[in-house]
């Protein structure tokens, strides 16, 4: 696995953006210019096919310098409201079958879900 594990949150029926870094096992900055990504959250019993997923091209976006290595992942409400709890996610390159980052997954209830 890569390097340190980061804890993701967000909140049911919401739209968000979550943007992490991504290091190699020694904490270098993995350059994601021109990976093919998929960002997928998933149960602990299998992080290739998920509860939901992200594709490249339009829904996550990298940035960073000198390498590009932070990943911008859009989560729409749609896919939010459908997760349970506490799950994982992986951040994949889709070419080489290779995960590139992970962690648990948090979706809270919405604030107007909370009795």
């Amino acid at each position: 696995m890569p390097g340190t594990e980061i804890r993701l949150t967000m909140h049911q029926h919401e739209n968000r953006v979550l943007s992490f870094p991504v290091v190699d096992a020694a904490g270098a900055a993995v350059d994601l210019t021109g990976l093919t990504l998929r960002f997928v959250v998933h149960t602990d019993s299998n992080a290739t096919a998920g509860l939901f997923e992200v594709e490249s091209g339009g829904d996550i976006t990298i940035s960073g310098t000198p390498t590009k290595n932070i990943a911008a992942v859009r989560v729409r409400e749609t896919e939010s409201a459908t997760a349970r709890a506490h799950v994982r996610w992986s951040l994949w390159d889709v070419i080489a079958k290779t995960i590139l980052a992970h962690g648990p997954f948090s979706i809270e209830p919405a604030v107007f879900d909370i009795p």
